[in-house]
């Protein structure tokens, strides 16, 4: 399989630069359909068998396209949080076996598959759990044949769910104070936790192995998505007393900042802001560590920060603005094939409403679901994109398997 770089190793040639991204050229020589959906449709016309185990590893990035309740490693376990990480948690960063974390709403359905589509197929994660508080939601988990988690018994108090939670409602913040004590009990049980939003899509670097690299240096806490300081929305710790640590303080600014309606990036980034440092770059994390080893000679006036790594916003560095995500009348395709490409994922911020993100999320080239995808519609609408333009080499990254960026 052909390895991909790593956002980090390309970093130094290209994340820092203002260039607006390469539009794509169509290529109009003919290709072949994908093998992907020969084997789809074979499996409708019942010439094969969905208990086959190359089906199902061939099918794992659209497992909604698999026939409903399909018998999978991780069917029935929706009650049983240790069953699901031994289960799914079958990758590793830095030694320690990892899961990616996805919060899930059934307002946000092809948000989340567009999501589950390039995390798997492009930045070759399988060991994911998606996680949901409500029944509705639990059930869309299960009708996707997905790995689904029921979190209803670890909410301090019920949050509805019959319309979507926009941002700064009393909902939105009930929800994204609930993800950061999830994440911490699985970071207690022992696993590398990646949270990420379902308004997420990601480019064809091998995920792991890239985050495995950003926590190399000894000192590092966790990784983060650069923001103001931070997001909350995409981030990696492994379970170290240091992220312990930033747990324990930021969950004991949950309850003030709830009564006063704070959501939990607001507190977080008020949290880094006071005790931690941030870096972007090898270069920036070398000179800080180095501060913060001399800090921690004898004599030193004051204890150490901690620092925290971040990754780039890819919309930022491409188009200049944290929130060019949600204005697509100013977005153009992007090219991750591109020599020096090094953004391993693209975040939609600034807005709130799933068709918005969506809308930012196709002005750059990464939704990759059929137009006839809904929320509420048959699943068999939601097929890859690629399938219905055979004619066509529409996006090389259709066809590539997931790479490093080590």
């Amino acid at each position: 399989m052909r390895q991909s770089p790593s956002f980090l190793d390309l970093a130094h040639l290209s994340s820092r630069s203002r260039q607006r991204p390469r539009i794509l050229v169509e290529d109009v020589r003919q290709v072949a359909r994908d093998p992907i959906q020969l084997l789809y449709e074979a499996l409708g016309a019942g010439s094969l068998s969905a208990n086959n185990s190359a089906v199902l590893s061939a099918l794992a990035h659209v497992p909604w396209l698999l026939p409903p309740k399909t018998k999978l490693p991780y069917s029935g376990m929706e009650n049983d949080l240790d069953g699901l990480l031994r289960t799914q948690a079958n990758q590793a960063v830095q030694g320690f076996p990892a899961v990616t974390m996805i919060f899930f709403n059934h307002h946000h359905r092809t948000m989340l598959m567009n999501c589950i589509y390039s995390l798997v197929k492009f930045a070759g994660v399988r060991s994911y759990i998606v996680l949901t508080w409500d029944e509705r939601s639990l059930d869309a988990c299960l009708q996707m044949n997905l790995p689904c988690y029921n979190t209803s018994s670890l909410l301090p108090i019920k949050i509805e769910s019959h319309r979507e939670a926009l941002f700064q409602t009393q909902s939105y913040n009930q929800i994204v104070w609930f993800r950061p004590r999830v994440v911490y009990k699985v970071l207690e049980k022992g696993y590398a936790v990646h949270l990420t939003d379902v308004d997420i899509a990601y480019s064809p670097f091998d995920l792991y192995s890239s985050f495995g690299a950003y926590v190399n240096h000894t000192g590092i806490t966790g990784v983060f998505m650069a923001e103001l300081p931070v997001n909350s929305g995409n981030y990696l710790l492994l379970p170290t007393p240091a992220a312990h640590l930033l747990f324990q303080r930021w969950l004991s600014m949950m309850d003030p900042s709830i009564a006063l309606g704070f959501h939990d990036q607001d507190s977080l980034s008020r949290l880094v802001m006071a005790v931690y440092d941030t870096c972007d770059t090898w270069s920036d994390c070398a000179v800080k560590l180095a501060a913060r080893n001399q800090s921690t000679a004898p004599g030193a006036q004051e204890p150490p920060k901690a620092l925290l790594r971040r990754t780039p916003s890819a919309f930022q560095e491409l188009f200049g603005s944290w929130c060019a995500g949600g204005q697509p009348e100013r977005l153009s395709r992007v090219d991750p094939c591109q020599p020096g490409f090094s953004h391993a994922y693209f975040h939609v911020i600034c807005v709130t409403g799933a068709k918005r993100k969506a809308a930012g999320l196709k002005g750059i080239g990464y939704w990759f679901l059929e137009a006839a995808c809904s929320a509420h519609g048959p699943l068999s609408n939601c097929k890859p994109l690629a399938w219905s333009r055979p004619q066509t080499v529409v996006l090389r990254m259709f066809s590539l398997p997931a790479v490093a960026i080590t």
